[in-house]
């Protein structure tokens, strides 16, 4: 029988699986990843343990939940941001049962939410995934506010027009110096003026390509891509 960290982690795929399938997700072009793709994601960025980790659309907290469960990671160092208050509250649980044993339990308190209000940076234990709006959220974060890692899988519709440039210079600003980027974006996003000027102008693209096309059990006409970069 498998572990109760297995079992956790069906009930999120399970999440993914139905959230994949409401019709109000998919028209927001928003795919959650898959924990197998996010484990090796996550090993390409030649993680040290010690980061501080952000995923500002966490939505079913894939990415998070990977860090605490398979590369034991402590709660105090992963943080997330979710619109949706469903998902929002369903991954705080899932963080809670893994984490109930733990010294670093997390209170109800958000973290991310108290450093807005006080004005002072991010201190733990925290709930990992806060409930909030990312593109309001982020430009009321302190300035010293820094993560060494952000995992980028924005829903599309984020990526289009005007929008990127309202909040993806404010998410590079809150990148350390040894910061790493992963970004889960349509391949159609790599020809933009923000990623060709903001995020190539401020990284190193170490690598970028295509995911399996059926990494997100959706029919999706868009060539979605993996691009892993390292800050200069």
């Amino acid at each position: 029988m498998g572990s109760g960290h297995d079992v956790l982690g069906c009930l999120i795929e399970l999440s993914n699986t139905i959230f994949r399938k409401d019709g109000e997700r998919r028209n927001l072009d928003q795919y959650f990843t898959p924990m197998s793709e996010a484990a090796d994601i996550i090993r390409g960025l030649e993680l040290t343990g010690d980061e501080q980790c952000l995923d500002p659309f966490s939505g079913s907290g894939v990415f998070l939940t990977t860090l605490l469960t398979q590369f034991r990671f402590p709660l105090s160092q992963v943080h997330g941001i979710e619109f949706d208050e469903q998902l929002q509250r369903f991954t705080n649980s899932y963080c809670e049962a893994l984490t109930a044993t733990s010294d670093e339990a997390p209170t109800l308190s958000a973290g991310i939410v108290e450093s807005i209000k006080t004005g002072t940076p991010l201190t733990p234990p925290t709930v990992p995934i806060t409930h909030g709006d990312t593109l309001v959220e982020l430009p009321r974060l302190p300035k010293d506010t820094k993560f060494d890692v952000v995992f980028l899988n924005p829903p599309f519709f984020l990526l289009q027009g005007k929008h990127p440039k309202k909040w993806v210079p404010t998410l590079i600003s809150h990148i350390s110096d040894r910061g790493k980027l992963a970004l889960i974006v349509p391949k159609w996003f790599l020809n933009r003026t923000v990623f060709k000027k903001d995020i190539c102008d401020a990284f190193d693209i170490r690598s970028s390509g295509p995911m399996r096309p059926d990494s997100f059990q959706v029919n999706s006409s868009c060539e979605i891509y993996l691009v892993a970069a390292f800050k200069k």
